[in-house]
């Protein structure tokens, strides 16, 4: 190669590699150039002004509106959002048209803020007494002269709720309880606060009993046409948030008075429904059809004193002839007309008379002889639970009235013979005991 060669191919190199760093440098400065300008565009978007045009919105959450609570410590929930800024300074809660109480907010910055937006808040008002309110919630923003628009409202509000507050609702207090043809009437008294009551009825007054509700009724008074040959009944008050079941225990028993012909015409019953018509002797005299006469057992004196159709002194009781009152816990003797028919139906209606304690009396070198009848809640079930149940208590017996015999069960040492019949509320037992003592009726 010659020399000219070699120079013009020198000079080709030279300007290549000078069209290429011109292409670099050019590639740089418009790169230079864009990011510039982004970088300006950016820290110009920082000195925009946004003009602040949005009103906090409330919503409220509980209580619902034209709702219910008790009376007392109501705690009311709402939340409130600001759409642009979080810049909530107060917000204030409003019962009947005057501010009750107010939240503030300490700071507008984030880090300190009391009153975030999007979360529930609540304020809680004590000593509320029963009556009708209505409620809502004003929250106000901070606006800035300097760039917001203040012609908008800066305050945010709803349309007020209702509410109405009760007092927990009371127990009835009084129960009657009567028979209308077939029918069992139930009235009762009006229990404070009250706006319903739920009717529940049970063939078993036991504690594990179950009661249905058979009726749900504004009046102060229901009518059951489908009774069973024994009911209970219980009434239960109620308002819109609370409930109040009654002690009080209205019944219904329908008893079975047999006799047998040319045998006796006893029947053992007790009486634990409180019917104020029936009193005394006489009154169960004249209410039982084809009753004869009521016997009852003085465990004092062991001796039995009746009242008949025939003697039954009001005053000037004898030892064996007198109008006793009738007692809770007590067995009656109950004779009917031996040449009427062989089934007596009568019916005794009333509230459930509680427990009581009953004196079991042996008279020194004679007999033990008590007549006692069991609670309607009563938790003993048989001849043997009763017998066991009863301090010092040697003997129990019941009388058949189908068959007109006593059925028994008998303790000899530290064994027990005889029928382990089943014990009913409605029925009276004899019990002998060895020496005197209480039995808390169960």
């Amino acid at each position: 190669m010659n020399k000219a060669d070699k120079n013009g191919q020198s000079r080709i190199l030279i300007l290549a590699v000078m069209l290429t760093l011109l292409s670099v440098m050019l590639w740089i400065s418009a790169n230079a150039t864009q990011y510039e300008t982004g970088y300006a565009n950016e820290t110009a978007q920082v000195f925009t002004v946004v003009e602040e045009t949005t009103t906090p919105n409330v919503t409220l959450i509980s209580p619902a509106n034209n709702s219910y609570a008790a009376a007392g410590t109501v705690t009311f929930y709402y939340n409130v959002t600001d759409r642009q800024w979080s810049n909530i300074t107060n917000c204030s809660l409003i019962l009947n048209g005057v501010i009750n109480q107010t939240i503030n907010n300490i700071n507008y910055s984030y880090d300190n803020y009391t009153l975030l937006p999007d979360i529930t808040q609540n304020f809680t008002v004590t000593g509320m007494t029963k009556g009708n309110y209505s409620w809502y919630v004003n929250c106000t923003e901070y606006r800035n002269p300097l760039w917001d628009n203040t012609s908008f409202s800066k305050t945010g509000t709803t349309s007020p709720w209702n509410l109405t507050l009760l007092d927990p609702v009371s127990q009835i207090t009084s129960l009657n309880v009567s028979m209308e043809g077939s029918s069992v009437k139930l009235v009762w008294n009006s229990a404070p606060d009250a706006t319903w009551y739920h009717v529940y009825r049970s063939v078993d007054q036991k504690p594990d009993g179950t009661y249905e509700m058979i009726a749900n009724v504004t009046d102060l008074n229901y009518t059951d046409t489908t009774p069973r040959n024994r009911e209970f009944y219980k009434i239960e008050a109620g308002n819109f948030f609370s409930t109040n079941m009654s002690d009080i225990i209205g019944g219904k028993n329908s008893y079975e008075l047999r006799r047998v012909d040319g045998s006796y015409t006893r029947n053992w019953i007790a009486i634990p429904l409180n019917d104020s018509t029936i009193e005394n002797a006489s009154n169960l005299l004249a209410a039982i059809p084809n009753a004869t006469s009521i016997t009852m057992r003085n465990r004092t004196s062991q001796t039995s004193v009746f009242c008949n159709t025939e003697f039954c002194p009001a005053t000037g009781c004898t030892q064996t002839n007198c109008d006793f009152k009738l007692e809770p816990g007590h067995m009656y003797q109950v004779n009917i007309n031996g040449s009427g028919p062989l089934l007596i139906n009568w019916t005794l209606t009333g509230t459930v008379i509680d427990s009581v304690s009953i004196p079991l009396s042996k008279v020194e070198g004679g007999r033990g002889l008590n007549w006692i009848a069991v609670a309607p809640n009563t938790t003993l079930t048989n001849a043997q639970s009763l017998i066991t149940n009863i301090t010092n208590a040697t003997t129990l017996s019941r009388w058949n009235n189908s068959l007109q015999r006593t059925e028994g069960r008998i303790k000899i040492g530290h064994r027990y013979i005889g029928r382990n019949f089943q014990i009913d509320a409605f029925e009276g037992y004899v019990v002998n005991v060895k020496s005197n003592s209480t039995w808390e009726q169960t």
